[in-house]
């Protein structure tokens, strides 16, 4: 996925760490313009430092649960010149979601798919008009292809592609598991990570 987004207009349903992952490679490889949506306000904040921290100044947030669809839907157009977005990276299985997505994606867009349904169905609002007529591509993602996207990845994080920032809590004992789970669960961190022998010990276990 990496390749497509050189140059190109992004948008991101969902920021949790698989969609904040794909924010940090859009942005590494020249993405022009990433928009993120979330419903969660704490998401679209870690979306704003982490931008900052990059000094990545085209990012725009975008509140689904608090902002009506079409408003949203506007500004996005209005950040694109009109046409929709390149590439829409759908990681919350949200069928709200996937037809926001379908509505923002420009002609000959893409929408890369991998956020799962709370069922196993999802309905599309206008077939006709935003997945015909438009001519995307649709692309269900399933998981990683050994050992291709090992590969790619290992090659991005050489090229100085930085995702470290998306752990953001971590515990040198198992003792304060539900504490970590909690923050997790509270979309007050990304990424958990527990050290059951301390961070020290595992770091020297790695040198």
């Amino acid at each position: 996925m990496s390749g497509q987004f050189a140059g190109k207009t992004v948008a991101i349903t969902g920021f949790g760490p698989i969609g904040a992952m794909s924010a940090a490679i859009a942005e590494h490889n020249g993405a022009s313009v990433v928009i993120v949506t979330d419903v969660s306000d704490h998401a679209l904040e870690t979306a704003r430092r982490w931008a900052a921290s990059r000094n990545f100044d085209n990012l725009h947030t975008f509140n689904v649960r608090t902002t009506e669809p079409a408003v949203v839907k506007k500004a996005v157009e209005a950040l694109t010149g009109g046409v929709g977005v390149d590439v829409v990276c759908e990681m919350s299985g949200s069928g709200a979601a996937i037809n926001f997505g379908l509505d923002i994606v420009r002609m000959g867009g893409t929408l890369s798919l991998l956020g799962l349904p709370a069922g196993h169905s999802v309905t599309i609002d206008d077939y006709t008009r935003n997945v015909i007529f438009k001519g995307v591509t649709m692309h269900g993602i399933i998981g990683r292809r050994m050992y291709s996207t090992w590969q790619r990845m290992l090659a991005l994080l050489r090229s100085g592609l930085d995702v470290e920032w998306v752990v953001q809590a971590t515990f040198d004992t198992l003792h304060e598991f539900h504490e970590g789970i909690a923050r997790f669960d509270r979309h007050e961190a990304l990424k958990v990570v527990f050290f059951p022998e301390g961070e020290q010990n595992a770091q020297k276990r790695l040198s």
